[in-house]
């Protein structure tokens, strides 16, 4: 398996670097390879196999071998495979105790921003397969919209109160995304969090 590394994610690296002030970026870091793991995972069992892994400014990429994970189930599996192990996580961080609690908020609202219906995040993904033939199936992509925009104005507000565009420059990400549609080819590539391609 090849692995690239984009300039785009070597310079949000260093943007999170220096906005974290409370040391949270090596407990984010965790949160987000334990999800892509569970979509590594998920593939492997379903059948695929990685050929390349791409990270970048909206997270990591996977591309398959040709002949990816087949039938409608197995490709829903994949696509919620990483926010299940974040609320797994969740779930046994909070047993933990209280010194976990932080670990624990930072996978829940992981998961949670990833199962929102929206093209490009893992809910995006699994409610396109679930449509995918059936007569709602254009739904997906107005959720998509819709969803995206409540974010893109909530970074907004919130860039006005803390000086942090990441939700803002997230929001307007999905936008576009949203607009512009995605290729729902799983031979190639399966997508996995954030561009096409990716099984965030």
């Amino acid at each position: 398996m090849e692995v690239e590394i984009s300039g785009g994610f070597l310079l949000l690296a260093a943007f999170l670097y220096y906005m974290d002030t409370d040391g949270l970026l090596l407990w984010v870091g965790a949160a987000c390879v334990l999800h892509e793991l569970g979509h590594y995972c998920a593939l492997r069992l379903c059948g695929g196999r990685v050929t390349l892994l791409r990270l970048t400014c909206v997270g990591a990429e996977m591309r398959l071998a040709h002949g990816g994970p087949q039938g409608r189930w197995a490709r829903m599996a994949v696509a919620l495979a990483g926010p299940g192990v974040n609320l797994l996580l969740a779930f046994g961080a909070v047993q933990a105790g209280e010194k976990a609690y932080l670990f624990a908020g930072l996978n829940l609202g992981l998961a949670l921003f990833n199962l929102l219906p929206v093209s490009g995040l893992d809910g995006g993904r699994a409610l396109a397969v679930l449509l995918a033939g059936r007569r709602w199936e254009g739904l997906d992509r107005a959720l998509s919209t819709g969803l995206s925009l409540g974010v893109t104005f909530s970074g907004l507000w919130l860039m006005g109160k803390t000086r942090n565009p990441t939700l803002l420059l997230t929001g307007s990400w999905l936008f576009v995304h949203a607009i512009t549609g995605e290729k729902r080819s799983f031979s190639v590539k399966f997508p996995c969090n954030r561009t096409e391609g990716v099984v965030h």
